[in-house]
């Protein structure tokens, strides 16, 4: 592993561990949760609720979506439609971080 790759390793673990509990970070390296990021559509037609939605809630855990988002569709795997409000275009993303 080269430098850079640890220190990309060290900050994703600083990110998770500011974002996330220590029961949620055990259930998330052990393989029981799903992590995914919020993705915004952003450009002149982004509305305040999609920008806010991604400073409040950048990291999501799988069994936290319909809790936050409870008009949420999955539309494949590791993929979620956030609806957020009408024509709301912002997705949950599946994240791959290995621990």
């Amino acid at each position: 592993m080269s430098f850079l790759d640890e220190q990309l390793r060290a900050t994703e673990i600083e990110v998770l561990a500011a974002v996330f509990s220590d029961a949620d970070l055990k259930m998330y390296s052990s393989g029981l949760a799903e992590l995914y990021m919020y993705v915004p559509v952003v450009d002149d037609r982004t509305c305040n609720i999609c920008l806010d939605n991604a400073k409040l809630h950048p990291l999501v855990l799988g069994g936290d979506i319909r809790f936050l988002f409870p008009y949420a569709q999955q539309v494949d795997s590791g993929l979620w439609m956030v609806l957020a409000h009408p024509n709301c275009r912002c997705m949950l993303v599946l994240q791959e971080i290995k621990l």
